[in-house]
């Protein structure tokens, strides 16, 4: 399975981003090196303030930043192939964040070695 470039309007994601603190990497294109090494464990209040700090994206938007629609991606969550992220309490809607997406595509990229 091949992760494609991802479709729609390049300026609109880059825009979206732009508003909110960046992570160690700065381009959605960028390798993940040294993201993974060894995670500092946090509590329940800085996993939290995170996720308040943290954009909040559609699966819609996360398809397209992956290059694959939007069935792909619920299919790929549905067979346990990438984690499944947060949901809204109010309206059991997927919460992605930045954390979440790179997860994502640091799997996809495993399995297409």
């Amino acid at each position: 399975m091949k992760v494609g470039k991802p479709c729609g309007d390049r300026h609109k994601i880059q825009e979206f981003f732009s508003g909110f603190p960046t992570l160690p990497f700065t381009n959605l294109d960028s390798p993940l090196t040294g993201l993974y090494s060894t995670p500092k464990q946090k509590s329940m209040a800085e996993v939290e303030k995170d996720r308040r700090v943290s954009p909040v994206l559609t699966s819609e938007q996360v398809a397209n930043i992956l290059g694959v629609s939007k069935r792909t991606l619920k299919n790929w969550l549905r067979s346990g192939k990438i984690p499944e992220p947060a949901r809204n309490q109010k309206n059991n809607y997927r919460e992605w964040n930045l954390a979440d997406i790179e997860t994502a595509r640091h799997i996809l990229r495993g399995m297409n070695d």
